[in-house]
């Protein structure tokens, strides 16, 4: 199921920013927010906000492990203060 994978995927980045590769986490992060934004094409809904600012935070996270400072900045400033 999408929710099943969407886990796996949320592990496997986790793991994956353990293991201190940040690019390829940041890729996997990344990867989940882009199919939950594709689900969400209407915006996202009220129950599922918090979840999509916590895949943004890993990925700008991931980002900032591998060095990519602007860009880590560039995704902090999506997530609304």
């Amino acid at each position: 199921s999408p929710t099943v994978k969407t886990i796996q995927a949320l592990e496997k980045a986790d793991q994956l920013m353990l293991e201190k590769k940040f690019d390829e986490a940041f890729k996997t992060y990344q990867a989940v927010a882009r199919y939950f934004r594709s689900q969400s094409q209407k915006g996202i809904k009220k129950s599922n906000v918090q979840f999509y600012y916590s895949v943004l935070h890993s990925m700008a996270r991931a980002l900032y492990g591998a060095g990519r400072l602007p860009e880590s900045l560039e995704v902090y400033s999506w997530i609304p203060g």
